[in-house]
């Protein structure tokens, strides 16, 4: 969702607004501009909001573009607002879900208190790690998974090699209540990524996380690839995929004929007849593209696979005490 900079001003009913666009919207960067262009006003709060309304070119200058109206029924969560309190010769920063940031009090010369706004450190620091199975419903299918591929530090320390040289990093995931981390390690580094029952939560099912958004502390942040494709490319373990997303899918109650095709995923298959007697391995034949006899084959689509790897590595460093 894109984040967007809402500028408004206290009024007997609430409160109407400015959108704002061609800047970032963030109170450090963008709540920066506003103070700035306080202390050019002189502290002349209600001159500089009127020039806003009407769209002067002075007030506007530093700030940004004008990009239309706003009501508090447009606000979306991931948006800023900067509510502007004439009376009290405050700005109150919001994040767009309610959460105050920051109350800023203007002196009559503009001065501000606070007079910087400081980027806080990134929420990924202070999530939980935990060192042992959490809430994690995929466990027993994870281990009948292991007993059939057994976990391979060959594969972590390939792994590692996707990985920036410092010694730990934390995915970043849509935050839920409870959020936490396991750690795998990989190589010398540890990676800490999102507990199954967070991914869960998030509904990491629907999506294959084939970038991985890392935290490099305090307020960096970096992707590194990871698709099926690149990962078998670069561990060089195409057949060691198979068989992992492949017991993978039978744990998790999948059926039918899956066969390996030189791929990251399995193919699964049908057998073209024309009768249908069972349908988890038989297709109906159908047309010209459809005869009997044949064989039709697609790809298995196990999502989250890239979260199983980890599991699968992790599972074998808790076994090993």
């Amino acid at each position: 969702m894109k984040c967007r900079a809402v500028i408004a001003r206290v009024r007997s009913d609430g409160w109407e607004g400015l959108q704002v666009g061609g800047t970032p919207p963030e109170p450090w960067m963008f709540g920066e501009r506003l103070l700035s262009k306080v202390i050019r006003y002189r502290g002349d709060l209600e001159g500089f909001l009127d020039g806003l309304y009407t769209y002067e070119d002075k007030a506007w200058q530093r700030v940004g573009d004008p990009a239309g109206l706003m009501a508090p029924a447009g606000l979306k969560p991931a948006d800023w607002l900067y509510l502007f309190d004439l009376a009290a010769r405050t700005l109150t920063i919001h994040s767009g879900d309610g959460d105050t940031f920051l109350v800023v009090r203007f002196n009559e010369r503009g001065r501000a208190d606070p007079m910087n706004i400081t980027r806080p450190p990134a929420p990924w620091g202070g999530l939980p790690v935990h060192d042992a199975w959490q809430q994690a419903a995929w466990l027993p299918e994870l281990e009948r998974v292991c007993r059939d591929v057994p976990p391979d530090d060959a594969v972590g320390d390939a792994l590692a090699e996707l990985l920036p040289d410092e010694p730990e990093h934390r995915v970043v995931w849509p935050r839920v209540p409870d959020a936490g981390y396991w750690p795998v390690r990989l190589g010398s580094r540890t990676l800490l990524y999102p507990t199954q029952a967070w991914r869960q939560e998030t509904g990491w099912a629907q999506r294959s996380p084939n970038v991985l958004t890392l935290w490099r502390p305090p307020h960096q942040e970096l992707q590194v690839s990871l698709t099926p494709s690149q990962l078998c490319e670069e561990v060089g373990l195409d057949e060691w995929a198979y068989e992992l997303i492949r017991a993978t899918w039978f744990a998790r109650g999948g059926k039918g004929d899956l066969a390996y095709a030189d791929q990251p995923f399995p193919m699964r298959r049908w057998n073209i007849v024309t009768q249908v007697r069972d349908p988890e391995r038989e297709l109906k034949a159908k047309g010209k593209k459809r005869k009997a006899g044949q064989v039709e084959s697609r790809p298995v689509d196990c999502a989250g696979w890239q979260w199983q790897v980890l599991d699968w590595l992790r599972w074998g460093q808790l076994r090993e005490g």
